[in-house]
């Protein structure tokens, strides 16, 4: 299952869902920005409705991140532990790494000291 928004700009955000393992994961690619940030919420609201263990955001294949993108992960990691899920955001680049460490959550989201 695929959602996909066309953001201001050349890079729209593909999300698609899959399961793997016993795991709901969405595998995140382009820019996430308040454009664009409808698809990754729809995708971790079906991630969540599914009801597996965990949830596992790849975000390998995000560029950039911004505090609306930031806040749609710390909305599923919040939803994911009050539903008995465990979160957990894997392959960050750099960029998603920084704004994630400025805002004092990368612990938090994924679990990298």
């Amino acid at each position: 299952m695929t959602f996909e928004a066309d953001g201001d700009g050349p890079s729209p955000v593909s999300v698609s869902l899959r399961t793997d393992n016993g795991s709901s994961l969405l595998l995140v690619a382009g820019k996430v920005d308040l454009a664009s940030v409808g698809a990754l919420r729809d995708g971790i609201d079906q991630a969540l409705s599914r009801q597996l263990p965990r949830l596992i955001i790849d975000l390998a294949g995000v560029g950039f991140l911004d505090s609306t993108g930031l806040s749609a992960l710390l909305d599923a990691h919040r939803q994911a532990l009050g539903g008995g899920t465990t979160f957990l955001a894997i392959n960050c680049q750099p960029p998603v790494h920084r704004i994630m460490a400025a805002a004092g959550v990368r612990t938090l989201l994924t679990g990298l000291a």
